[in-house]
């Protein structure tokens, strides 16, 4: 729900003020990034208080997530970013080619950002098993 409405604020911005689309865009990873990387630290506090993790495991698991969150999160910003200018000069047309390269943006980046956490995650279990 919160994606959606991000979403549609930028699609305002971009119709209405597209000088600051760029400004509110950076904001809004910003935010999402903070939201993601506090919810990491909230899991691996808690399993530390309960007495699931030691110290030691905790800095270590912690580190490598947030590897693997950085990892994840530039393939798709990266990735989406180069579909959505893509589609926009493919389309060439006002509110189609916004259109266009959100769509294209957002199905791209979703992939790129499933398929590296998916790796990932193949990774960190064989690293963590052996």
């Amino acid at each position: 729900m919160i994606l959606l409405l991000f979403v549609i604020i930028m699609l305002i911005a971009q119709i209405f003020m597209p000088i600051i689309a760029q400004q509110l865009s950076l904001s809004i990873l910003l935010i999402v990034t903070t939201i993601a990387i506090g919810q990491l630290v909230r899991q691996h506090l808690i399993a530390y208080r309960q007495g699931q993790l030691t110290r030691e495991k905790v800095a270590h698991s912690l580190l490598f997530d947030l590897l693997g969150l950085l990892l994840t999160m530039s393939a798709a910003v990266w990735l989406g970013g180069l579909a959505g200018q893509y589609a926009a000069q493919r389309v060439r047309t006002g509110f189609t080619a916004i259109i266009a390269s959100l769509l294209a943006a957002l199905v791209v980046g979703f992939i790129a950002a499933w398929l590296v956490q998916r790796t990932w995650g193949m990774l960190a279990k064989r690293l963590t098993t052996s």
